[in-house]
């Protein structure tokens, strides 16, 4: 339970601190100015759900498929 629980913060901490002032934040203030704002945080929310939710299967494929080291240092030359 606490792995999973450890998980979670540091997954929560990362996307928290890393979307930040990023360029989808910036259209999404742009669309409440226009739009309705409940439907523009709801089109959001769905949209950053499925585009996560599609890396996280993807994540656990790859983690599936390759050794953890290999994932590691490729994921780490790409993200350099």
């Amino acid at each position: 339970m606490m792995e999973e629980l450890r998980a979670f913060a540091y997954a929560f901490c990362m996307v928290f601190l890393t979307e930040l002032g990023d360029k989808t934040q910036l259209a999404i203030l742009a669309l409440s100015l226009r739009g309705n704002r409940t439907y523009v945080l709801l089109g959001s929310f769905l949209a950053f759900s499925l585009v996560n939710g599609l890396s996280a299967a993807f994540g656990y494929l790859l983690f599936t498929l390759a050794p953890y080291w290999l994932l590691s240092l490729a994921l780490g030359a790409i993200l350099v």
